[in-house]
């Protein structure tokens, strides 16, 4: 198994982040939902662009 690290770019804030590391259960929609929580409240740069 190999651990996914989320990052982000936060235009909005002008901050950028690393989180924890994240092991996908193999379940899409229950690994999907906790990456879009990680990603909520940031704001895109393009943000008419960015869709999860």
């Amino acid at each position: 198994k190999v651990p996914l690290v989320f990052s982000y770019l936060d235009y909005g804030k002008k901050e950028a982040g690393i989180g924890p590391a994240f092991y996908p259960t193999g379940d899409y929609d229950q690994d999907l939902a906790k990456i879009q929580e990680y990603y909520k409240g940031i704001t895109a740069r393009y943000p008419h662009q960015f869709n999860l």
